[in-house]
């Protein structure tokens, strides 16, 4: 519903391990209400226990670390991390590990690095890991949208995203995330773009 203030009065009050998926709910709410500077402390408190948690907990929290600073616009203090997620990358795809979620943040990393050709590879890779999955193909589509509006590309992004809007996933997009999130700046004034993130709610 876009209500942020609500959220965040029920999420904060919980205490959440980073390896619990609602660590996630938390960390969006966190980033749609641009409260970059509380990401970054969580996250860093994150790294520094990273070896009591499993391997996802570390690879996630180092490309999100990214994340929040370009998000910040310090991009500078991304690299390494960026870095640090691309050898996490190749090290998962030597162990022929993949994880859907890990993937979308690198495509998005890559996306406001500027970093197309690797974008492209990324959504590739991506979309042949789970096309066949009707549950989270449309998370996929979300993230190759997230991804092409970064780098500014309407014309990929928004074909994307409608269907993405369209459909019931395992976490689904939503008209409110479209209106609130900065990932989708790049392109918000396009007339497409406002026509979807203002249309009714998500309709089967």
């Amino acid at each position: 519903q876009g209500d942020l203030d609500e959220a965040w009065s029920i999420i904060s009050k919980l205490k959440i391990s980073p390896e619990d998926n609602t660590d996630g709910v938390l960390m969006d709410t966190l980033f749609l209400r641009r409260e970059y500077a509380e990401m970054l402390q969580s996250a860093q408190a994150v790294l520094k226990r990273e070896k009591e948690y499993s391997p996802f907990v570390g690879q996630i929290t180092r490309v999100g670390m990214a994340l929040i600073y370009l998000a910040m616009g310090n991009r500078a203090a991304a690299i390494p991390y960026a870095e640090e997620a691309r050898h996490d990358r190749e090290e998962m795809r030597k162990r022929q590990e993949f994880y859907p979620i890990i993937q979308a943040f690198n495509i998005s990393m890559e996306a406001r690095l500027d970093n197309r050709a690797e974008v492209e590879k990324l959504i590739t890779e991506l979309f042949e890991k789970t096309g066949s999955d009707k549950w989270e193909f449309p998370n996929s589509q979300t993230a190759a949208a997230r991804g092409y509006a970064l780098l500014g590309d309407a014309d990929r992004a928004l074909p994307l995203l409608k269907e993405a809007l369209s459909q019931a996933s395992a976490d689904s997009i939503t008209t409110s995330e479209l209106r609130l999130s900065a990932d989708w700046d790049p392109i918000r004034n396009d007339p497409r773009f406002q026509q979807l993130a203002n249309s009714p709610a998500f309709q089967p």
